[in-house]
This record gives structure tokens, C-alpha cells and sequence, in this order.
């Protein structure tokens, strides 16, 4: 099968998906009261306001922005990474980035990407919680990193979870 033909029926099948997700969109709305109408504008929004809020989150997270995306393109939760399309998972990072303001942990990052994907997508296609387990590990600390310096403080997760690895040798060396 052709790649672009694999694109054309995953967004086929992304687009059939928006109905099945309705049940889904209520069970997220009642387990997360922050949530409401204005997250559901993400389904609904035009070309030019998908670039003005990709705009917008760029310039508030800056490169947590890019870390996260590239840290799902990387996992690839959903099999859709075919080696170019390196925005495809910009949708969920857009509605991830503002509820790790929430997050005080690993687990609740990890609850929050996989509720964006259940979301995004449908139940089986996200698969079980734990499978975002590794993805969640390095988002948290790219969280930690821009909290610490919004400026430069995403650089990637992998290379300060490298180091919490080996602060801790240390620390057992010591």
C-alpha cells in the first residue's frame, strides 16, 4: 500500500472517528472539569486558526513545543510516523501542552497524553495507559527542564533523563 494512500484512509478513518469519540469526549469532560466547549473548538478549527494557535503555543512554550512533538513522533503512539511527516502529532501536543500546568507528576502526565489520544483518536487506537509510560517519562522532564528555564530549558528529555541516570550513579558511587 502506498504511503499516501495509508495517509488518505488513517484520515478517513480520523474523520469517522470524531463520531465514535463522542462518548469518549463526554467520559474526558466529566473526569476533567477544566475541560468544556473551548477544547472541542480543536475539532472544529480552520486552517488559518490551526497555524495562529500553533503560532501562539510556539511563542508561550517555545522549544517544549518542538521537544513534545518530537518526543510523540519519535514513540509513535499510533503508527502514522513515516519518516517526513514530522507534524502529524501536532493536534495532540496543541491540547497536551496546557494541561501540564496540572501535572505534578510522571503518572499524571502520562493520564493526561493518553485521555489527548483517547480524545484524538478512539480507545483502540490509543491502546492502554501504559503505553505512554515512556513517552510521559520525557515529557516530564521536559516540563521540568522549561519550568526551571522557560528559554532554554527543553533540551531533550532523553539527554536530561541521561543525566538524572547518572547524578544518581553518583550519588551511589558517593
Amino acid at each position: 500500500m502506498t504511503e499516501s494512500l495509508i495517509l488518505y484512509r488513517f484520515q478517513s478513518e480520523r474523520a469517522e472517528n470524531a463520531k465514535i469519540r463522542q462518548p469518549f469526549q463526554k467520559a474526558y469532560h466529566m473526569n476533567n472539569p477544566k475541560s468544556g466547549k473551548e477544547e472541542d473548538q480543536h475539532f472544529n478549527m480552520t486552517g488559518e486558526q490551526i497555524r495562529q494557535e500553533r503560532s501562539r503555543l510556539k511563542a508561550e512554550y517555545g522549544k517544549l513545543y518542538d521537544a513534545v512533538s518530537e518526543i510523540l513522533f519519535r514513540y509513535d503512539p499510533i503508527g502514522i510516523n513515516f519518516g517526513h511527516n514530522t507534524d502529524e502529532y501536532e493536534p495532540e501536543v496543541r491540547t497536551i501542552l496546557p494541561r501540564l500546568n496540572d501535572c505534578i507528576s510522571v503518572s499524571h502526565v502520562r493520564n493526561v497524553i493518553h485521555q489527548e489520544f483517547v480524545r484524538w483518536f478512539d480507545l483502540d487506537s490509543a491502546g492502554p495507559e501504559a503505553r505512554y509510560e515512556e513517552i510521559a517519562e520525557e515529557v516530564w522532564a521536559a516540563w521540568q527542564n522549561y519550568q526551571r528555564d522557560p528559554v532554554a530549558g527543553t533540551a531533550t528529555a532523553r539527554v536530561s533523563k541521561r543525566m538524572s541516570h547518572r547524578s544518581a550513579a553518583c550519588l551511589r558511587a558517593r
